[in-house]
């Protein structure tokens, strides 16, 4: 029960992370273009 309430709070802030990360490393890729 803890593992999966701890999963539910993590996975979507661990993606929102990710999802950030990516963004601003495409956005520095098209800035250096």
């Amino acid at each position: 029960m803890l593992v999966t309430l701890f999963t539910a709070v993590i996975a979507p802030f661990i993606v929102g992370v990710l999802l950030l990360f990516v963004s601003r490393w495409l956005d520095k890729n098209d800035n250096s273009k």
